[in-house]
């Protein structure tokens, strides 16, 4: 079997629908909506690509004004892990962080949803579909490790807002090695693709400035 080239999957190609038959799961979340502070009645699909949409914007890193960071975060988005790209395989990554959702997505007494396991659902998703796709099994692990951990990244985002102490969160990201940049500039672009801003553009706006900050952080780290 001729496996696909991951720079092959981009947000084009699957705006045009060209993966329906490699990843069915990932057209089928066109059926699948949320209802919450930060989806309003919105399909995980339409979520997942304004996702994409918001990261390709953030890999051209105009919003960091600190060269030697600017610096230090392109050399690392064009940097491989093995044969392909960071910037690749977050943006792979980013594709498969909540293609687990149709099968835990649950409705609390309020009327909104929640998707509890999402991360390990996702995880086991992008298993199957993987396999299609030329890629090492290092930069597999590297996938699957992005997309369990990207809902602890959120958290460690909210956990910013009541803590302001860098040194501790400086440890964490430099713990998670090279999945923090990409991380954050993930979180940065879901909080850009969710309708938190229409909802509460207070909190919004706080995790934004809590991205950003968290951002410059690398600075120390990369």
């Amino acid at each position: 079997m001729v496996k696909l080239a991951p720079q092959a999957i981009t947000l084009k190609s699957l705006k045009d629908g060209d993966f329906t038959d490699v990843f069915p799961q990932f057209y089928r979340l066109k059926n699948t909506k949320e209802n919450s502070a930060y989806h309003n009645h919105q399909s995980v699909y339409d979520h997942v690509i304004a996702v994409l949409e918001g990261l390709e914007k953030l890999f051209a890193l105009a919003f960091i004004k600190n060269e030697s960071l600017k610096a230090k975060l392109q050399t690392y988005l064009v940097s491989k892990l093995d044969k392909v790209s960071h910037q690749t395989l977050i943006f792979l990554a980013t594709v498969f962080h909540d293609m687990g959702k149709a099968e835990v997505l649950i409705e609390t007494a309020l009327g909104n949803f929640s998707a509890p396991g999402h991360e390990l659902t996702g995880v086991s998703w992008a298993r199957r579909c993987l396999q299609q796709v030329d890629l090492t099994e290092v930069e597999k692990e590297w996938i699957y490790q992005f997309v369990l951990a990207h809902g602890y990244m959120h958290g460690l985002v909210s956990v910013k807002l009541q803590r302001s102490d860098r040194d501790f969160f400086a440890e964490l990201l430099y713990a998670m090695g090279d999945l923090a940049p990409g991380l954050l500039l993930f979180v940065y672009a879901d909080l850009l693709g969710s309708d938190l801003q229409q909802a509460d553009p207070n909190d919004y706006q706080a995790k934004i400035n809590a991205v950003e900050e968290m951002i410059g952080w690398l600075d120390e780290t990369l």
